[in-house]
């Protein structure tokens, strides 16, 4: 039973139109909390942007505290302002805005007065300021807001009537300023605001805005603004007057000193002076760089195309891509907005188009996994009735069985059919039961070892905490452990937890070159030093110097070999190949084997002096089969390592639970990849234990073998649980950890060559040994390859070409076999 497509998409078209016409509504309406929203938002916006410059048609003449100092303190005397407008007239300023509010006449020196007055009119470009003692909205919320201003305070009256213009200097407000009326009634009589009167001043009466609230465009700080102090131009003034220059330009004439100017908060910083607010409105008037809000058409559309993109997001499979394409939508119009904003001056309203997206997202998330339960649900319960209909099937038989008394056998056959159906779709229901990893408490090791994998009751829990203890010293250690166990993800751990971890760390595989080619790998060469060594060559040792080298399958080297390494790690000195210069290394060293080197020291394979240097501190890794709690966390964690957003079933997970794992996590990586690829490619989400290629059969089972069982015991185990079959060489190569198939070939090339000659040359004697079983055809199957094998030699020819590839142990071996085959 499929789901029913149609209804669901009519069911999200639905939802998204629902969610244009909700918000388009509300964003229409003037509800109370638009204004607080979007002023929080203009701030952070313009917290973001920064502080911005100002054209140096303006500049801020600011009375401070030396200035007050100097002049005699507060308030200074009018006479001062008079010579003050004398030389920014004489500067050929265009409009000097003085924000001080003269409201009452001198007393104690009304010639100043006068003298003030008189040069107000000369100068005929003197912008004054005026106060309503309260300033307060018409309407709430009309379209074109206007302002009523109550009690006027003028200056003087000859100052009034001697000044090119007077503007009030309320603001609308407490808190950040980000908004400022431009027009206000008293009476039937209108008046501009200070900061407009500069403007229109500076503009010749042009500058008329449209809007009656004028949205400001901070520019940050004095610091964004050419400035002097009244002390320092009445100084240049009388040193060198023509040096002073302010034609076409507009002046603002304040007071900065603490306790005198009004301080008011924007969203660049908490104490702007208020004469710079009157600034920042005139700047912007005359500058035409004000902050403009969009429309609500404009609105609206960014809401339907941030509906719609989430609508057709959701049409995306993988969970993760629907989540990180849909953040992707959210931020980029958060970026765009900002661009707008910094640009352009927009105000692109963000609240709205936000909590439209996060609805949106939130109900096609929801939706997302309630269809996935349902799709569940329904599969579950096809074959639930499908088990049903068998279990029917059973019962009519059994009972027709009954009623004819007969042991028909066709009656019988159909019976144990409908049994093994019932049991397989009993089996396929179990194999949909998803895992569900357990609730687990992070031991304090974990935070150490991040990508070593492991359960609260891993036995590698006792392996990583001798890790963590050994790490902090510069002992050698050996680690010793089966193939594909982890033993260079160990080594690395401990270089990362030690005091190295900022240094080097070189990892060199013994196993992988002959010895002519690893001396040269970890001592170096000289140039000319053999046939083909043509440049110098740094050698692992000192590309490692300061930190740690890894030697990995250690104990495939030769003795000859072990005695040169042997004096590296006792004295910490070595010489290049052809070289007679003697180099010193400071390393620590961390060897790694597979094999029992007790066992290789009593074959005299292995010096016991480099064991014991070696063995400073033994680590031994538990193989994967010990390590059931913790397979079920590794294939999760292999399925996020390839971003494969699947689930796995329970069945699934008791599988490879089960299973043996001769090549380990190696093993059980290649596994899950494969299984994980099959499921993709099928368009299904769980990986059940089908979907792994047939790795548990019954006859498969491999033998418990020692924790350091040798590669070519786990070679000849694994091919004969694999009854040596055409493929088995291929098979084997991939359990033992996705090793070269060449490499297991030479292997098991030599373990028949060893047979051959401990059977005293006896074909079918050999063949019965390595077969390990009665089976005749199996014995057969190992006699053909021996017979190959011995085919493919050529009794006279036991130069280097007959033993290439093959390992050295198995040298001698090879050499009987050319022997008696010359005989």
């Amino acid at each position: 039973m499929l789901p029913n497509f149609s209804g669901i998409l009519d069911k999200k078209i639905s939802a998204t139109i629902l969610l244009i016409f909700l918000f388009g509504f509300l964003a229409y309406l003037p509800l109370p909390w638009d204004e607080p929203v979007d002023d929080a938002l203009i701030s952070l916006q313009t917290k973001i942007r920064g502080n911005r410059p100002v054209g140096e048609k303006f500049v801020v003449v600011y009375i401070g505290d030396e200035d007050l100092e100097a002049l005699g303190g507060w308030p200074l005397t009018r006479d001062y302002y008079s010579y003050l407008v004398h030389i920014l007239k004489s500067s050929n300023a265009k409009v000097i805005a003085i924000d001080l509010l003269f409201g009452k006449a001198d007393n104690r020196h009304p010639e100043f007065d006068q003298t003030f007055s008189t040069f107000l009119q000369s100068s005929g470009n003197v912008c004054l300021p005026m106060v309503f003692s309260e300033l307060l909205p018409q309407e709430a919320h009309s379209e074109n807001l206007f302002y009523i201003g109550e009690n006027p305070t003028y200056p003087i009256k000859q100052f009034r009537e001697n000044a090119a213009a007077v503007g009030f200097s309320n603001f609308a407000k407490s808190g950040n300023v980000l908004k400022v009326p431009l027009k206000a009634l008293n009476g039937d009589e209108t008046y501009y605001s200070f900061g407009t009167q500069i403007a229109r001043m500076f503009e010749s009466g042009d500058n008329e805005n449209p809007e009656n609230i004028l949205y400001l465009n901070h520019f940050g700080d004095l610091n964004q603004i050419q400035s002097i102090s009244f002390v320092e131009l009445l100084k240049k003034y009388s040193t060198a007057p023509d040096s002073i220059d302010f034609e076409n330009k507009l002046v603002l004439v304040t007071v900065t000193a603490p306790g005198v100017s009004t301080l008011k908060s924007t969203p660049l910083t908490n104490a702007f002076p208020a004469s710079l607010i009157h600034l920042t409105v005139a700047e912007n008037l005359i500058n035409k760089n004000f902050l403009v809000q969009v429309s609500y058409i404009i609105q609206l559309s960014l809401l339907i195309i941030i509906l719609i993109g989430s609508y057709f997001i959701n049409f995306i499979k993988s969970d993760k891509s629907f989540i990180i394409f849909s953040s992707g939508l959210i931020i980029l119009f958060w970026v765009l907005s900002q661009t707008a904003f910094s640009v352009q001056n927009l105000i692109v309203p963000i609240f709205y188009p936000t909590l439209a997206f996060l609805s949106a997202f939130t109900y096609f998330l929801t939706d997302r996994f309630y269809q996935k339960n349902e799709q569940q649900s329904s599969l579950n319960k096809l074959m639930n009735e499908q088990l049903s209909y068998k279990e029917n099937q059973l019962k009519e038989a059994v009972e027709k069985l009954n009623q004819q008394e007969i042991s028909s056998d066709e009656l019988k056959d159909l019976a144990n059919q409908r049994k093994r159906e019932i049991l397989q779709l009993e089996k396929d229901i179990e194999d949909l039961k998803i895992y569900h990893k357990p609730q687990e408490n992070k031991s304090t090791i974990a935070a150490s070892f991040k990508d070593i994998v492991h359960s609260e009751k891993s036995p590698m829990l006792k392996t990583l905490e001798l890790v963590l203890k050994v790490s902090k010293s510069d002992i050698p250690v050996l680690i010793m452990g089966e193939t594909g166990t982890g033993k260079e993800m160990i080594a690395r751990a401990i270089h990362s937890n030690s005091i190295r971890k900022n240094q080097p760390f070189v990892a060199v595989n013994c196993s992988a070159l002959s010895e002519t080619l690893l001396e040269s790998e970890l001592f170096g060469h000289e140039r000319g030093s053999f046939t083909g060594a043509s440049t110098l060559r740094r050698g692992r040792f000192e590309m490692a110097d300061g930190g740690s080298i890894f030697l990995d399958e250690i104990s495939e080297t030769s003795n000859a070999f072990q005695a040169k390494l042997l004096r590296v790690l006792q004295e910490s000195t070595f010489e290049r190949i052809g070289g007679e210069k003697t180099l010193t290394t400071n390393i620590r060293v961390i060897a790694a084997t597979n094999k029992n080197l007790n066992d290789e020291i009593e074959q005299e394979k292995f010096r016991t002096d480099l064991f014991y240097r070696l063995n400073g501190f033994p680590v031994n890794l538990p193989a994967l089969r010990e390590r059931q709690n913790d397979i079920p966390l590794l294939a999760q964690f292999f399925l996020k390592k390839y971003n494969y957003e699947l689930e796995i079933s329970e069945q699934a997970i008791k599988a490879l639970q089960q299973y043996n794992w001769p090549g380990n996590v190696r093993e059980l990586e290649n596994k899950v990849q494969r299984a994980a690829i099959i499921v993709q490619s099928d368009n299904r989400n769980i990986i059940k234990k089908s979907d792994f290629d047939d790795p548990f059969p019954e006859n498969s089972a491999l033998k418990e073998t020692a924790i350091h069982m040798s590669l070519e015991k786990q070679i000849i185990e694994t091919m004969r649980s694999l009854n040596f079959s055409r493929s088995s060489i291929s098979q084997t190569a991939q359990l033992l950890g996705k090793r070269d198939r060449g490499t297991i070939t030479e292997y098991f090339r030599g373990i028949c060559f060893e047979y051959l000659v401990n059977a005293n040359f006896d074909i079918d004697l050999a063949a019965k040994n390595i077969a390990d079983s009665k089976d005749a055809e199996i014995i057969d199957l190992v006699k053909t390859k021996i017979s190959t094998y011995l085919n493919n030699l050529d009794s006279k020819d036991q130069t280097i070409s007959a033993f290439k590839g093959l390992p050295k142990k198995y040298h001698p071996f090879l050499e009987k076999v050319l022997n008696h085959l010359n005989k």
